[in-house]
């Protein structure tokens, strides 16, 4: 039986809460954060030269609000609880929760579901119709107390990490297909891919929307100014064939010797098969140039070709993951 928690919930207030929020990640994710090789300090650090920005930003245009939403529980003036809370994208009826944590000695006092419950009504409040997370499949508590309050599982995914790049010659596209820059106005090819790789059970539940992946002029605008002042850069391309795209490849590379790379890949399932190892191959070519960082890539545990192919090349997994939904009432 759980007694009443000692202290209280709060919206987050990410200037002042930046470095209790770290402190708090890095004790209830220590095991996650060494496996993926990143030091939550300097990733908030980077945050925190954003802060001012995002605010200015989201005072100008509603497409910069909600980047920083979450909660906090509080005791004595430290942060002892915090989920955070985003808005999908450009479509306000989906939000994800994330870095949902509690400190282990407050923990099986209900903070976490207080935490998870203020999450959910804060996205109604602001428009959501499904809020999204992700729990390990090896954390069966959180799996319990996320469907205990009504998140349905429909998807999964799996996160790989390489260390070293791999003395492997790079594999040329296949007859037929060409590759080219992907323009940030081109929004669309990732959404009609997303759309098209998604699996059916997963699209019945929650289909793809095209506010996820819809950008506008000011964000595709101010992109890379706000990418390049968190020291990285983003690698953008399209596959096509037939002079239709069917593949993009987005590496987002860490300029300085800290964080990670990490790689995003879509594909038309016709085309995966053929395609995942020139596009896996020519990031990691890309990547040479960088300083030598963990190489991180998340794709859907039953892409068993794609997967073939990462394990090829030396990549090791590190994390699996259910992925759950809430329908909330439109």
């Amino acid at each position: 039986m759980t007694t009443a928690p000692p202290g209280k919930l709060r919206p987050l207030e990410i200037a002042r809460d930046l470095d209790g929020f770290g402190n708090l990640v890095e004790i209830a994710f220590t095991g996650e954060l060494v496996r993926r090789g990143v030091d939550i300090h300097q990733e908030l650090n980077a945050v925190r030269r954003l802060v001012p920005i995002i605010k200015l930003l989201g005072w100008l245009s509603a497409d910069f609000r909600h980047l920083v939403d979450g909660y906090v529980w509080e005791d004595d003036g430290k942060i002892v609880g915090s989920t955070l809370v985003q808005r999908m994208g450009h479509d306000k009826t989906r939000w994800y929760i994330a870095a949902v944590a509690v400190h282990p000695d407050y923990r099986r006092h209900g903070i976490a579901r207080r935490l998870i419950e203020a999450a959910i009504a804060h996205a109604r409040t602001n428009g959501a119709t499904a809020c999204i997370l992700d729990v390990g499949t090896d954390n069966a508590p959180a799996y319990a107390l996320y469907t205990s309050l009504g998140f349905v599982h429909y998807d999964g995914t799996s996160e790989y990490k390489l260390e070293a790049i791999p003395d492997r010659p790079a594999p040329p596209l296949p007859p037929g297909y060409s590759i080219r820059p992907w323009k940030r106005a081109a929004w669309r090819i990732g959404y009609e891919l997303a759309l098209a790789e998604t699996p059916a059970r997963a699209q019945e539940y929650l289909p793809v929307r095209e506010g996820e992946y819809r950008t506008t002029v000011l964000q595709r605008a101010l992109g890379p100014f706000l990418t390049r002042l968190q020291g990285l850069d983003q690698h953008r391309y399209i596959v096509v064939h037939s002079n239709r795209p069917v593949a993009t490849l987005r590496l987002v590379a860490e300029r300085r010797n800290k964080g990670t790379h990490d790689i995003h890949v879509q594909f038309d399932p016709a085309h995966r098969g053929v395609l995942a190892e020139p596009l896996i191959s020519r990031a990691l070519a890309l990547l040479t140039g960088y300083p030598t960082r963990n190489i991180l890539i998340t794709v859907r545990t039953e892409f068993t070709d794609l997967v073939t192919v990462l394990e090829a090349y030396g990549f090791t997994p590190i994390e699996h993951t259910h992925r759950l939904g809430l329908k909330l009432a439109d």
